[in-house]
């Protein structure tokens, strides 16, 4: 349907230019929630039980939903495995409520 094809081009346009698409609307059954996409820098020094996907719990604790990893060294990881380690330099690329970014991107802060 012509509604999945557009959904579906917004979210690659988020993934391959993450700064040209800020937030995409999605339709959830009869109420609309809108949702943002941000790329988040990882610390350079984040610890080190939570270097994984798994370990930071971005579903069960912030109600984000991992897109992909950008590497330090150029390369993406489109649909991260949740066992993917995190290396220093990547940053991650999160859909999600706005709320639910900003108290991931202050527990990140908060170390």
């Amino acid at each position: 349907s012509a509604s999945y094809q557009l959904g579906g081009l917004r979210l690659a346009q988020a993934f391959l230019r993450p700064s040209a698409v800020d937030r995409a609307d999605l339709a959830l059954g009869d109420r609309r929630q809108e949702v943002s996409i941000e790329e988040i820098p990882l610390p350079e020094h984040h610890p080190e039980d939570q270097g994984t996907l798994a370990a930071m719990q971005l579903g069960s604790r912030f109600s984000l939903i991992a897109v992909a990893v950008h590497r330090g060294d150029g390369s993406r990881a489109f649909n991260p495995r949740a066992d993917s380690p995190l290396l220093p330099g990547d940053s991650l690329l999160v859909l999600g409520q706005r709320e639910d970014i900003d108290a991931f991107q202050r527990h990140l802060a908060a170390g």
